[in-house]
């Protein structure tokens, strides 16, 4: 895995954590 890919991952996984924050947070 090259520096690029770990990023693009990181990224993916932010975006993730956003939408289950999102989610949450219309539950609360």
């Amino acid at each position: 895995m090259n520096t690029a890919d770990a990023w693009s991952n990181l990224k993916n996984v932010g975006d993730v954590v956003e939408a289950v924050r999102g989610l949450l947070a219309k539950e609360a």
